[in-house]
């Protein structure tokens, strides 16, 4: 199995809706899922050259205020930066990340773009503050989302419209895996087998980390969703 299909009645969809994700399109390829799980990429990368979640610590400032334009330093998967390096090449990658999107290269005085040479690193330009959360030490872009107390950037998947909630990803893996033991076990057995498949080891892995990942991640939600209704009762309260 390649690809997980949602349509727009299934338990995922409904899921999907409820977490503020609704997803329409084509599929996902499974390797895309995979790849933008932190845990997974930690241990081996991505799958096929798919797009990884991304960790950055956002701009430091030590008081709540920041007069744009302002400097993001962004490592971007498959990018090398030289001075040859295009504008368009680098917004090709950071447009599929949402977070990023509409935020353009710094271009120096003389052309080039500003960054790391030799790495992926480049600064991205932001000149709407609406576009930086401040965190009581950093200034993030907007979109970035909490997975097991850490904040990632994660990308829109080629084949869906929007980006997937972590949780939503998750879903889609246990449900590819479920899929695989339900209507074809030889096949699973085999994936399974250390000595015949060299994807047994990655299986092994996803499911153990899922045992301590889900749990987390809907605690989270939960968590999230009461610290707004709190703020929104606060609210109430105080007019």
């Amino acid at each position: 199995m390649s690809k997980v299909v949602p349509t727009n009645d299934d338990l995922f969809s409904v899921v999907g809706a409820a977490l503020g994700y609704p997803v329409g399109g084509g599929g996902a390829a499974v390797g895309a899922l995979v790849s933008q799980l932190p845990e997974f990429q930690y241990e081996f990368g991505v799958v096929g050259g798919e797009l990884p979640a991304l960790s950055l610590h956002g701009i430091s400032a030590q008081v709540p205020q920041l007069p744009p334009p302002a400097g993001l330093d962004v490592t971007l998967p498959g990018v090398t930066l030289t001075s040859e390096t295009t504008a368009d090449e680098i917004s090709r990658v950071s447009e599929r990340y949402p977070a990023l999107g509409g935020l353009p290269p710094w271009i120096g005085s003389d052309g080039t773009v500003l960054g790391s040479v030799g790495t992926g690193t480049v600064i991205l330009q932001v000149d709407d503050r609406e576009r930086l959360a401040f965190d009581g030490a950093w200034f993030k872009p907007v979109g970035m989302r909490r997975y097991r107390r850490h904040s990632f950037i994660f990308p829109r998947i080629a084949g869906l419209d929007e980006e997937l909630h972590p949780l939503q990803s998750w879903w889609l893996v246990l449900h590819a895996l479920s899929i695989l033991t339900r209507y074809a076990p030889d096949v699973r057995t085999q994936m399974l087998t250390i000595s015949e498949s060299r994807d047994a080891s990655r299986i092994e892995f996803l499911l153990d980390t899922a045992l301590s990942a889900v749990p987390e991640l809907i605690a989270e939600v939960i968590d999230e969703e009461l610290q707004q209704e709190g703020f929104e009762a606060s609210e109430s309260d105080a007019s």
